[in-house]
């Protein structure tokens, strides 16, 4: 439990780094958060993705220091396209991100596209 506790702690720091303030960001279980972004664009919004995905491999190295790896993977839903609800957005990201973890995690699914995209 202590190196799960010392993980989740990265995780939020690494995760409150990358994002804005104006980002809600919420622990919805175990190891999965959900960060609601408001008016930023795709390019943007890949940059700070990518951002974060490099931040996690960096994590055990400085923020664990313990030999565990730690991966980030994404399901992105767009309103609304995707939902108009924040249950119906909370679906369809969550949709995407198992597609991810079940494809090899460190990925982003974007709601456009089935493909993951990994950029770095």
């Amino acid at each position: 439990h202590d190196i799960g506790d010392i993980a989740l702690v990265a995780v939020a720091k690494t995760l409150t780094s990358v994002f804005r303030e104006s980002d809600p960001l919420f622990r919805i279980g175990g190891e999965e958060f959900l960060c609601m972004i408001v008016a930023m664009p795709r390019e943007a919004l890949s940059a700070r993705l990518d951002r974060a995905r490099d931040a996690f491999a960096k994590a055990h190295e400085t923020d664990l220091r313990v030999p565990v790896s730690i991966t980030f993977s994404a399901g992105v839903a767009a309103w609304p396209r995707d939902g108009v609800t924040l249950e119906q957005l909370v679906k369809a990201a969550d949709r995407r991100l198992v597609q991810a973890k079940r494809s090899g995690r460190d990925q982003v699914r974007w709601s456009d596209s089935a493909a993951p995209i990994r950029t770095s």
